[in-house]
């Protein structure tokens, strides 16, 4: 097991404790919230302190599910004392943010975060989520999550938001450039920043989806509760994956049945959802064409499955088009909530599963139906010839 950083452990517990917003109860309260009980003692001087220690002494910071927990914990106490600006008031509450910032850029990357990333890859990485966060996010909500992701707060605070109809104010868009203005030079720190700003909306099924086909745009996904660098086959555009057959779906869909039969933990879980958004998208790719694609509109992206099987069924099924781009949405979404839901559960993983093999099922039918047509019709008109 290993401990919380000391500095950390100190400045949540000055934070929480001594003459801190919350009582013991509310403290015992926001550790149960997270799933951080107390299993060891501590003594740290008074009740409060003494309750906050208890609990972070029991977190295992090697343990990436308790450590992300206790910084929500964290960061639940810094937005608790935000001001109007979304700056922290307290002198111990920033120090809580500045010492938060430097334990999470302190940890290790894995393969689930990449270590390849340098400051212009997350910087592009902002810029392409700046519109979904400026959809997502309120004006004092982008302050907020700001403040959470232990930004200088107190350099945004001349950025009032226009109301009334006034010009003496910016806009969100406007916001979101100044939170860009001043995030971290270093890679490690930024990425955690735009991270910060993911969970923010990352419950939120729309969001989650929006979130994937823009992170694919630029090279990225959302794993583990963090960015992470794509695989090289998953950013081929769709001309590249046109060689996809059922076959390799098949081998994909079997792979994610042994994921789910040998999942145990909450990651297994996450990735079964992410393993059937895979093989839906290798299904969309098996049966894109660009001829499904209505005039004036743009060829989808080569993970935007919804568009590419929404265009295929119209074209191949337009009697039932409404109900099956329905069913390919609603399927998404669960997977979606699957990959990024913290609390995601064997069930989950399973409903995922057998909405995979639903989709999969249904556009290989509509697509054998599809060529059984185009059969009848090129006899027909053999048959037409030859008389």
């Amino acid at each position: 097991m290993q401990s919380v950083p000391q500095g950390l452990r100190n400045a949540l517990i000055d934070a929480m404790g001594g003459n801190g917003p919350f009582v013991v109860r509310e403290i015992c309260s926001i550790f149960d919230a997270h799933d951080l009980t107390a299993t060891v003692q501590a003594d740290e001087g008074g009740e409060r302190r003494t309750a906050a220690a208890e609990r972070i002494d029991a977190v295992d910071w090697s343990n990436y599910q308790q450590r992300e927990a206790l910084g929500e914990v964290a960061r639940y106490v810094i937005s608790h004392d935000a001001g109007a600006d979304g700056a922290p008031g307290r002198m111990e509450t920033r120090l809580l943010a500045s010492a938060l910032g430097r334990a999470q850029s302190a940890v290790p990357t894995t393969t689930a975060t990449v270590e390849a990333s340098s400051v212009a890859d997350v910087r592009r990485t902002w810029n392409a989520l700046a519109g979904l966060f400026r959809t997502a996010l309120s004006f004092s909500d982008i302050k907020e999550t700001a403040g959470r992701a232990g930004l200088p707060v107190e350099r945004l605070a001349h950025l009032r938001q226009a109301t009334g109809g006034s010009f003496n104010g910016v806009s969100k868009a406007q916001l979101l450039e100044g939170v860009a203005s001043v995030l971290p030079d270093d890679a490690t720190a930024m990425r955690r920043c735009v991270e910060v700003f993911v969970r923010a909306r990352i419950r939120s099924p729309r969001f989650a989806e929006e979130l994937d086909a823009t992170l694919a745009a630029v090279g990225w996904r959302w794993a583990n509760d963090g960015l992470a660098l794509i695989d090289a086959p998953a950013v081929h555009d769709i001309a590249e994956r046109a060689g996809a057959d059922w076959s390799a779906v098949e081998s994909r869909l079997a792979e994610t049945a042994s994921a789910l039969t040998s999942a145990t933990t909450l990651d297994d879980y996450q990735d079964v959802g992410r393993r059937c958004r895979e093989v839906v998208a290798d299904a969309a790719a098996v049966v894109f064409d660009e001829a499904h694609v209505p005039t004036g509109e743009e060829v989808p992206g080569p993970r935007d499955a919804k568009r590419i099987l929404g265009n295929f069924m119209a074209a191949n099924a337009p009697h039932i088009r409404e109900e099956s781009r329905r069913l390919v949405r609603a399927a998404l979404d669960v997977m979606n909530a699957t990959t990024h839901r913290s609390s995601a559960a064997e069930i989950d993983a399973a409903v995922s599963a057998q909405a995979a093999v639903l989709i999969v099922r249904t556009v290989q039918a509509v697509e054998r139906a599809g060529r059984s047509a185009r059969a009848v019709v090129s006899a027909q008109g053999s048959v037409e010839r030859i008389q």
